[in-house]
């Protein structure tokens, strides 16, 4: 699959569920908070289809704004 799609998988560390205690609570879900950790982590660009992140960081980058 990663052939065809050109994404890879990545593993979570116990780094990047340490990091979501220093996220500001900007939103709830324990899944999102722990993806913007990892992506904070490595560094890597985070790309989401909705608003409800980009708060975070200049890493988070929302494909749906023009």
């Amino acid at each position: 699959m990663a052939e065809i799609t050109c994404f890879i998988a990545l593993p979570i560390s116990s780094e990047h569920a340490a990091g979501v205690a220093h996220l500001p609570i900007i939103h709830s879900d324990p899944f999102d908070r722990l993806l913007i950790s990892h992506a904070f982590a490595m560094p890597a660009r985070f790309v989401i289809v909705g608003a409800t992140l980009e708060d975070y960081s200049e890493l988070v980058h929302w494909i749906g704004k023009s």
